[in-house]
């Protein structure tokens, strides 16, 4: 992880929030939703917890065009984060998060 990479997991919550929102369009809601879905299903450390939300968001990343909100729609994000976790889980990389994903 680059230095910057490393800043930005370690923002105070509401700017680290507030940098989701920039960068992918994710409003507050969808953000405490995802985050607490992650921590329900089994990560409990802040900065895992962090750098798997940014490696999903980066993966959903074209769910947001031109400066619009991330929309996943009635139970899809759900679906999305289920999905996620379980490729991760099978190629092995539970705890391994893709750099790209904050850059």
């Amino acid at each position: 992880m680059k230095e910057n990479d490393d800043l930005i997991i370690h923002l105070p919550d509401l700017s680290f929030v507030q940098w989701c929102e920039k960068r992918y369009g994710l409003n507050r809601g969808v953000y405490n939703t995802i985050d607490e879905w992650f921590f329900l299903n089994g990560t409990k450390d802040i900065l895992k917890r962090r750098k798997k939300i940014l490696h999903f968001l980066a993966n959903h990343s074209k769910e947001c065009r031109n400066g619009r909100r991330m929309k996943f729609g009635h139970g899809r994000l759900t679906a999305l984060l289920t999905e996620f976790l379980e490729v991760n889980q099978r190629s092995g990389r539970q705890e391994d998060i893709k750099e790209n994903a904050i850059s």
